[in-house]
């Protein structure tokens, strides 16, 4: 069992994760209490006890049906299946501050408690009964509705944690009052009332500054874009990314991905995040860089979003430094690469990110398309690996949540397939589930194929709206520009759906100027990527975009059809291949069924009669 000396360590900060007023943020009235150890344990146990002892009803000691309630948040938490983590983090916190309470409350007895400090222990008692009563509802549930609103669920576990964290405080606020009070009678009783007076006006001024700190932290919040109502399956990336914008020092996280991959929901989903919120309740600022202009903007958009007078570069500079670096910010920016990638522009953005990571007390977070973060910036270690597509089961998770579907449809899982799992790509088929059968769209899809995949149509789509958008977008980015033949390059590959290796790839691109340029650079922009067995691919729905749109040209497709078709001459000239062969070819029976089955558009007419046969 815990003893007051715990508590003690509590109150002044000594254990870290778990004191809501902290040291740096402390009224200076409070300090020299916080100083004092043995005299604050011996008056603070004599409160709980007295606690105990005044509201001790029919037969049972508040301690006990305190600790009664902490088991049960223990039990269920430990039923739960789909929030077993946040479930577990309350049960702890529980079992932590009641503990320490109920210690004291059970050994000691005193009858003169005051009624303030019988309203706190009643306080913290109905913040017990609601977190197990949340936690009760939840394991109610069916597995599938917890699923669904996983989410949803780890918040309200969240809230009732910082609820009972809350009420513990006010428990300690009030035990600064009785001690004084205590102590005031003891030793000046004749300065009693007025010393009572001074610490009930410090307590107001308590109260003020928590009450402005949580109209700040909504005005704040008002201010950022909503949370996405429906988010899975990035749960180990949002982990890592609160861990380092969080940690005492403060982080910097570049979020990188190709075209819908959720770049900007992750983002968003970490500035509503309960941590989050708690280490920057009034100073988390979005700032939308595809809506700026010119060199300049980036840094006039900054200043607005904090609410700094905008000046010349220095003076604005200096501003932020002052404003951001007075307390604990994050200053996120969505779609860097908006005022980054052009060669004109990535000199001045850099500078901007090199000014905000100089500046204490700040964290730096910032979307991009691609997989290169910018320079200027000491970001975080280990670095957060770009967005890849869902893993199934989230991806279904998405789906189902937004359509009523059966998930053992296999026009659903052949869907799910040829979308490679890209969040965007399922969400908008989604919603295109909702008023029509898995049987039409899957006709749909092989007939008009990434052109489904929009939620509106023409002028009116963005990328947020439709995967041709976002994906036209990385394609039309300056670097997609500024390497000749990226766009052709791209569509060689995006015809084989294994990819190809990199050396099987120089091979056959080994006519078009400055090829090996323009391969990295489809890598940086996340167009391709680099499988497990070292292979360079595209995902499904990239590839049909490029197909449909950017089919390759006759004279940069014929090197690739030669190669392939060289590799099956060999094999038909060889009526007994030796294993090693047969292992090295194996990989790429999908990309020859694939040019087999080319359209005769893209097939090369160069080829000799019996190789064009299934074209």
């Amino acid at each position: 069992m815990l003893c007051i000396t715990h508590w003690s360590a509590w109150c002044q900060g000594q254990i870290p994760g778990r004191v809501h007023i902290e040291t740096e943020r402390r009224p200076s009235f409070l300090l020299p209490y916080l100083k004092l150890s043995h005299s604050f344990d011996m008056a603070l146990a004599l409160g709980l006890s007295t606690a105990a002892h005044a509201l001790d009803t029919a037969g049972q000691g508040v301690a006990q049906s305190i600790l009664n309630t902490a088991s049960s948040v223990t039990t269920i938490a430990d039923g739960i299946r789909v929030n077993r983590e946040a479930a577990r983090r309350l049960a702890h916190r529980v079992d932590e501050l009641v503990t320490v309470m109920a210690a004291e409350m059970q050994s000691r007895s005193l009858e003169d408690a005051s009624e303030e400090w019988k309203d706190g222990v009643a306080v913290f008692i109905r913040s017990l009964d609601e977190a197990k009563d949340a936690l009760l509802a939840l394991s109610r549930r069916s597995h599938l509705a917890q699923l669904l609103h996983q989410k949803r669920d780890t918040e309200a576990i969240d809230r009732a944690s910082e609820n009972v964290q809350r009420a513990f405080d006010k428990l300690k606020i009030r035990a600064y009052l009785d001690i004084r009070a205590r102590s005031a009678a003891v030793v000046q009783p004749l300065e009693q009332a007025k010393a009572l007076r001074v610490l009930e006006a410090q307590a107001k001024e308590l109260e003020l500054l928590a009450s402005e700190s949580s109209r700040a932290a909504a005005g704040s919040a008002s201010r950022l874009p909503n949370a996405p109502p429906l988010f899975f399956g990035r749960d180990e990336e949002i982990i890592a990314i609160v861990r380092a914008i969080t940690s005492p020092t403060g982080g910097n996280v570049a979020i990188l991905g190709g075209p819908g991959m959720g770049k900007t929901s992750t983002a968003v989903t970490v500035l509503h995040h309960p941590v989050v919120a708690a280490r920057f309740p009034a100073r988390r600022y979005f700032v939308a860089c595809d809506a700026i202009d010119g060199e300049s903007g980036l840094l006039a958009a900054i200043c607005t979003a904090v609410g700094v007078p905008a000046k010349e570069h220095n003076a604005a500079g200096a501003a932020l430094a002052t404003a951001l670096g007075s307390s604990r910010s994050l200053v996120a920016l969505d779609n860097f690469e908006t005022v980054w990638e052009a060669s004109h522009l990535r000199t001045a953005a850099e500078d901007v990110l090199h000014l905000l990571s100089g500046i204490e007390n700040l964290s730096l977070l910032i979307t991009a398309r691609g997989s290169e973060r910018p320079q200027g910036v000491l970001w975080t270690k280990p670095a957060l690996p770009p967005l890849g597509p869902l893993t199934t089961a989230s991806a279904k998770q998405i789906f189902a949540s937004i359509a009523n579907v059966d998930d053992t449809d296999p026009h659903f899982l052949g869907l799910l397939d040829q979308l490679d799992n890209v969040p965007l790509a399922v969400t908008l088929l989604a919603h295109q589930a909702q008023f029509q059968p898995l049987d039409v769209l899957a006709a749909r899809w092989n007939e008009v194929k990434t052109a489904l995949l929009a939620r509106t149509v023409g002028a009116s789509c963005d990328r947020l709206s439709s995967l041709d958008v976002s994906i036209a977008l990385s394609l039309e980015s300056p670097r997609m520009k500024s390497a000749a033949h990226g766009t052709s390059i791209l569509s060689l590959i995006a015809v084989l759906p294994l990819g190809a290796k990199r050396t099987d790839i120089t091979l056959w691109t080994s006519r078009i100027q400055h090829s090996e340029r323009a391969l990295s650079t489809i890598l940086q922009c996340a167009l391709a990527y680099t499988t497990r067995d070292d292979r360079i691919a595209v995902l499904s729905p990239i590839r049909e975009y490029m197909l449909a749109y950017h089919p390759p040209p006759e004279d940069a497709i014929r090197p690739l059809y030669a190669h392939y078709f060289n590799l099956v001459d060999f094999e038909d000239r060889s009526l007994h291949p030796s294993p090693d062969i047969v292992v090295a070819l194996l990989p790429e029976l999908d990309n020859w069924s694939m040019l087999y089955a080319t359209p005769s558009g893209i097939a090369p007419s160069c080829l000799p009669p019996w190789k064009r046969l299934h074209g």
